[in-house]
C-alpha cells in the first residue's frame, strides 16, 4: 500500500506522508492519473520522487509520456518512409578509403523509377568490423544525377570534421576495417517532385 497516494497539490508525497501522521486534515481529491502512472511506475524508487510535489511529478509525467509518444511516432514514420524508399532505390557504400582529414566513400545509388534522381539523402552507420561498434553517423547529402533505371557509382569524399560529435572516434577508427550500414531518406527527382523525409 502506498501511503502517498493521497499527497495533496503543493505538498512533496515525504511532507504528505508527515501530515498523515498528525490530525490535520488531509486533501481527499482524487489525484492525477499522470501522478499515479509514475508512482506506481516508481514504487521502489524513492529518490525519484523524494522532494518534489505533486504538480511537479505530475508535469514530468506528462513531458515523459508526450516525449516517448513523439519517440514512437518517429519511428513508425521512419519504418513506413524506409519501406517506400526500398520499392525507389537502392544505396550501397561498398569502402571507405582513409585519408589524414577525410574518407571517401565508394558510393553504389541504383534508381528503380522511370524519372531521374538530382539529389537524394541517405543516413549512413559506420561499425568497427572487428567490434561492431558505432564510430559514426551522418546524413549523406549527395548531388549526383542517375538516370532513371540506372545505376552509378562514384567516390564521395566526406571530411571527418562533417560527423560533428563523432568525429575523433571516426579518426580513431582511420586505417581499421569499417561496415557501413545505409538507409535511403528522400529523393530530389530532376523534374522537381521529391519524396521521402528530408533534414530541412
Amino acid at each position: 500500500m502506498l501511503a502517498l497516494a493521497l499527497a495533496p497539490f503543493g505538498c512533496s508525497p515525504h511532507q504528505a506522508a508527515s501530515q498523515a501522521a498528525s490530525p490535520a486534515p488531509v486533501s481527499t481529491a482524487p489525484l492525477p492519473a499522470a501522478y499515479r502512472r509514475f508512482m506506481e511506475q516508481n514504487r521502489d524508487r524513492p529518490e525519484a520522487y523524494a522532494g518534489k510535489t505533486v504538480q511537479q511529478i505530475v508535469n514530468y509525467q506528462i513531458g515523459y509520456e508526450n516525449g516517448q509518444r513523439a519517440i514512437a511516432n518517429y519511428e513508425r514514420d521512419i519504418k513506413r518512409n524506409a519501406a517506400k524508399m526500398a520499392v525507389l532505390m537502392d544505396a550501397r557504400v561498398l569502402a571507405g578509403r582513409d585519408g589524414a582529414r577525410a574518407i571517401a566513400f565508394d558510393v553504389v545509388l541504383h534508381n528503380k523509377t522511370a524519372k531521374a534522381f538530382k539529389h537524394v539523402d541517405v543516413d549512413l552507420v559506420v561499425t568497427d568490423a572487428a567490434t561492431r561498434k558505432r564510430v559514426g553517423d551522418i546524413e549523406l547529402n549527395i548531388d549526383h544525377a542517375v538516370p532513371p533505371h540506372a545505376a552509378v557509382r562514384f567516390a564521395l569524399p566526406v571530411r571527418y570534421a562533417n560527423f560533428g560529435s563523432a568525429t575523433g572516434t571516426m579518426m580513431a577508427a582511420s586505417g581499421r576495417p569499417k561496415t557501413y550500414i545505409t538507409r535511403p531518406d528522400a529523393i530530389e527527382f530532376a523534374d522537381g517532385t521529391d519524396v521521402g523525409i528530408a533534414d530541412d
